[in-house]
């Protein structure tokens, strides 16, 4: 349900969730600023006796994930909607909608707020599919095999505080975004056929690109401008040429060029680290460890590797 103008909506980014309802821990640390605006929240509560709560209207959609325990919900948004929730089931939240919510028993959730502007420049690039605003049908513990996968996968992420990095972050937040929108969508785009893989020129140009920003940020939007494709479409061909995603593919890059510097022995550890683009020097460990069964300080040259 859209909002009326004279509704005042609040932000999921400017709240904590979990201190409306019931007594929760988190499952991560705090997260990092992620890709397009999304906010995420993961947390765990114990079965407790609690009155029913209120959560007011968002301006983003509400994207929660039942991770573990089964759940009875109950959600009053038009009118009271009753759910046996299983982990795997998700939740979804219009932008714009208030919600009263009971429930008992233990519960593990991750939420995610999913601004407007994601879903609408999904379905523009993506489908070519334009409305003043994308709106969706609301849902309650409905079964979704691949969002509860791919709300694992972001998981993994924040608890690891980005291991793989925000291009990896965003790959998975654009491929939810387009799979609620192919599903839970009140007009849902038809996407266009992903046909072909990228031509040699184009494949040779986004390598260079990537070789040249390894140690900024890197996005799937701006490798897809580099040959003029959406994101969707650039990383199935860049994976039909390659046989990797974008993200791993940069991640590999990143990890080859630290093997370089390492063995020069000009850089510290974490100057290699930040040099690359890893997150932090532990995660350039980490990745060095995986792809070389070593840690960085044995890559430096002899008498150097005291270095960090």
């Amino acid at each position: 349900m859209a909002p009326t103008a004279a509704t005042s909506l609040c932000s999921f980014a400017d709240i904590d969730p979990y201190a409306i309802g019931p007594k929760s821990e988190p499952l991560h640390p705090p997260p990092p600023r992620l890709p397009e605006g999304v906010a995420a929240r993961g947390g765990r509560h114990e079965p407790d006796l609690l009155a029913p709560f209120e959560t007011p209207a968002f301006v983003e959609n509400l994207l929660i994930i039942h991770l573990r325990f089964p759940k009875r919900l109950s959600i009053k948004l038009d009118r009271w909607i009753h759910a046996d929730s299983m982990p795997g089931d998700l939740t979804l939240i219009p932008r714009g909608q208030s919600c009263t919510w009971d429930g008992g028993g233990a519960g593990e959730a991750l939420i995610l707020s999913l601004p407007p502007e994601l879903s609408n420049k999904t379905a523009l690039l993506e489908a070519n599919f334009a409305l003043a605003q994308v709106e969706f049908m609301p849902r309650i513990g409905h079964t979704d095999p691949l969002a509860h996968a791919i709300a694992q996968a972001i998981l993994s992420e924040l608890q690891t505080e980005g291991l793989f990095g925000m291009l990896y972050m965003e790959s998975l937040l654009r491929t939810l975004t387009l799979h609620l929108l192919r599903n839970y969508a009140v007009f849902t785009p038809k996407q266009t056929a992903v046909k072909g893989t990228l031509p040699a020129d184009a494949l040779r140009q986004v390598c260079d690109y990537v070789h040249d920003h390894l140690g900024e940020e890197i996005t799937l939007e701006a490798l897809a401008a580099q040959v003029h494709l959406s994101p969707y479409h650039f990383a199935r061909q860049f994976k039909e040429a390659t046989g990797l995603p974008p993200y791993q593919y940069v991640l590999q890059c990143r990890v080859e060029q630290a093997k370089t510097l390492l063995t020069a022995g000009k850089h510290s550890i974490s100057e290699v680290a930040q040099n690359v683009g890893f997150a932090s020097q532990s995660h350039l460990t980490r990745h060095i460890k995986n792809a070389y069964g070593v840690t960085p300080s044995a890559l430096l040259p002899v008498g150097k590797n005291r270095q960090t």
